[in-house]
């Protein structure tokens, strides 16, 4: 009897393991689904108050997101090759976090950053599908200024940007000359593409600016409602502003340079380009959006000098400075008639 009593204990010891593994893996399991759930759910917050924001006030935006979930993950380039991309949602890669202040700073480095998914992307599915692309290597940029403003581009002949460092004097030297000029970063589109990607970087600055300066009334709206020791968001967007606005010059001093070493020694690859039917047309269409768009960011950027701190309005005129130095590269004489030939006037004051 007492052996039978001691097995039943056994037996229900066990049982009761059992039941507490299968509570165990049971939680575990509702752990892991209840994490996945929040994670879902955060995202959403995240896809709705972007929605939400371009639908509102920035459309265009809105058509590139949509563009970059729609284009094909696979391209049949021939009978032996194909090249695909992995599957990325830009949205959940570029916004943090669902408060309107977070997705409000991160829209433009989202419309930036899709701009070249974009450019690279659509390039090489409309060139396949137009059968413009021959062989591999053929790169495609298919750069947008809005829907139906859209250029596709064939890069070849090209040289790595690092070639015009030496053109670049120390007073027009910023971040991104490290960046995009001297890196020794061979598969940066600046060195692959030469001159198409500084057209790239040129184009994404542009979508990144066009977008903050879309969204300003409704930073400002936030700004005001703040005291000044809280207004660090306001004063951030206004220096992303700021350096989205300086990017205008920068690289149109850096295609111009490039220009400029191409004609002088590269010749055979200077009249390549001026061949390529579209090279010029895309560089006065990018040239003329900025000029159209600019003025804008520039009464804006007036009403905020006007309404902040001595430190603010500091930090603006350092970036005029800097501004005047590149304007002053940028008018050499020996950028004249490049200018002129590339349409690559000034700015209208």
């Amino acid at each position: 009897m007492k052996q039978k009593a001691k097995f039943n204990r056994i037996i229900l010891a066990g049982a009761l393991l059992a039941l507490m593994g299968c509570f165990a893996s049971a939680y575990w399991f509702w752990t892991i689904w209840q994490a996945q759930q929040q994670a879902a759910q955060f995202q959403q917050a995240i896809q709705t108050q972007v929605d939400t924001l371009l639908q509102q006030h920035h459309p265009d935006g809105l058509w590139l997101i949509g563009q970059l979930k729609t284009l094909p993950l696979k391209v049949q380039l021939d009978a032996d090759s194909t090249i695909e991309w992995k599957a990325v949602d830009p949205v959940a890669v570029y916004v943090s976090r669902p408060e309107l202040e977070s997705v409000l700073f991160d829209l433009g480095t989202l419309l930036h950053e899709g701009s070249h998914i974009y450019h690279s992307r659509a390039g090489l599915v409309k060139a396949v599908s137009q059968q413009l692309h021959t062989h591999e290597k053929q790169d495609f940029f298919n750069y947008w200024l809005n829907p139906k403003t859209q250029f596709l581009v064939r890069a070849d002949s090209v040289f790595p940007a690092r070639e015009i460092a030496a053109l670049l004097p120390k007073a027009v030297h910023t971040d991104r000359l490290s960046e995009y000029i001297t890196t020794s970063d061979s598969a940066m589109a600046t060195q692959s593409s030469g001159l198409y990607g500084l057209i790239d970087e040129w184009v994404a600055y542009y979508q990144g600016l066009r977008t903050e300066v879309a969204l300003l009334k409704v930073v400002s709206t936030q700004s005001v409602m703040l005291p000044e020791s809280e207004r660090r968001a306001w004063l951030a967007f206004a220096s992303r502003m700021s350096s989205g606005y300086l990017a205008y010059f920068e690289f149109k001093l850096y295609l111009l340079a490039y220009l400029y070493h191409a004609q002088t020694q590269h010749p055979q690859i200077y009249q390549t380009l001026l061949a390529n039917p579209m090279l010029k047309q895309v560089l006065a269409e990018v040239n003329q959006a900025y000029q159209t768009m600019l003025p804008q960011y520039l009464r804006l950027r007036m009403q905020y000098v006007a309404g902040q701190s001595a430190q603010s309005q500091a930090f603006i005129a350092d970036l005029q400075a800097k501004q005047q130095q590149l304007e002053a590269e940028i008018n050499k004489p020996i950028y004249l008639s490049l200018r002129q030939q590339f349409m690559l006037e000034g700015l209208k004051r």
